[in-house]
């Protein structure tokens, strides 16, 4: 993984409407790359001083296009949990990493059970008032 190659996924997922593929290794080939850019930072810090704006500049770059993305897909996890909700319909887990997955199927959950909560507490109050009516 690379800056550009990140820049790509980033330009795609704000394109779509849908959830793109970005591989299911995708979080754990960040992490790497993530650890090299930190680590020429360091050496950067060990020796060639001059170099060292450059990468933090990088580093700060890569931060933003991370959580730019995370936030673009985040939005599309949650319209996606609102839809398996309402439709009824079995999660799919399409495009979706696998902590992606986790977090779609913890909303999808919550969502179902405040839903049922409500609802039926809601419509027993309602049914209890007609039963009252003469």
């Amino acid at each position: 993984m690379d800056v550009k190659t990140l820049r790509e996924i980033q330009r795609k997922e704000k394109m779509s409407p849908y959830l793109q593929d970005i591989g299911k290794d995708f979080y754990r080939a960040l992490r790497e790359y993530l650890g090299r850019v930190l680590n020429g930072i360091k050496e950067a810090k060990d020796s060639d001083t001059s170099n060292l704006a450059l990468r933090l500049a990088e580093f700060e770059n890569i931060k933003n296009i991370v959580n730019d993305l995370y936030e673009t897909r985040e939005r599309k996890i949650v319209s996606n949990a609102l839809y398996y909700v309402k439709s009824g319909d079995a999660v799919e887990a399409k495009n979706l990493v696998k902590e992606e997955e986790e977090v779609l199927r913890k909303i999808v959950d919550l969502l179902k059970s405040k839903r049922q909560a409500v609802l039926d507490r809601t419509l027993q109050g309602e049914r209890l008032v007609q039963e009252e009516k003469p």
